[in-house]
């Protein structure tokens, strides 16, 4: 399984949404972050085996990530893409589908160009910006936003939006009960631990 980031412009601090995709991105790589690789493998879903205790790799994860505007014409036409030397294309900053609801005074002030192409977007539904199946459509390339993409084995890319895996931090324990007084042997112990759920972020 693949997890890729697609990177748009070159201040992706101005998308809100887009920072936010990014942090989910790198706290999910950090999460399945293995301490110490396990045969070449840095990350995966891992599972504590309860006869060994050793840390056992269930899927092995690969993250990537890629700059959008460095390589727009792998992705989309070539009508979508700037032309070298060309200022790149604006980013949206809405939902809504192209043509970007950007000012000429913000294209400037971004140092970016305003895409009138739209292609099949608004023509063909397979093309919409909802259709996370095909994360490059028409609609999307016109007004490219910063995205996470999910590869698994040989199937098609698809989008991840409200998705996107979330790996929650570890609960805290708070107390430690014993269930008897006294036990006649240390195997037969039972004890019970009072967990502090973790706090659900944004």
């Amino acid at each position: 399984r693949v997890y890729a980031l697609v990177l748009v412009g070159s201040n992706p601090s101005r998308d809100r949404s887009g920072i936010d995709m990014l942090r989910k991105f790198v706290s999910l790589a950090q999460a399945r972050k293995l301490p110490s690789p396990l045969r070449g493998q840095t990350h995966c879903v891992v599972r504590r085996n309860a006869f060994t205790g050793a840390d056992e790799c269930m899927e092995t994860l690969k993250f990537v990530a890629i700059h959008f505007d460095a390589f727009c014409r792998e992705f989309c036409q070539a009508d979508f893409c700037p032309q070298s030397g060309q200022p790149l294309n604006c980013p949206t900053t809405s939902a809504d589908t192209p043509p970007c609801e950007i000012s000429a005074d913000a294209a400037q002030r971004w140092f970016c160009s305003r895409n009138a192409h739209t292609g099949k977007c608004g023509v063909e539904p397979e093309h919409g910006i909802a259709n996370n199946a095909r994360p490059f459509s028409d609609c999307w390339c016109a007004c490219p936003k910063t995205q996470v993409l999910e590869y698994v084995r040989s199937q098609a890319s698809v989008r991840l939006k409200e998705a996107m895996p979330v790996v929650p931090p570890k609960p805290e324990i708070a107390s430690v009960d014993l269930l008897l007084d006294m036990e006649p042997e240390a195997e037969s112990q039972l004890v019970r631990l009072n967990v502090v759920p973790p706090p659900i972020g944004p």
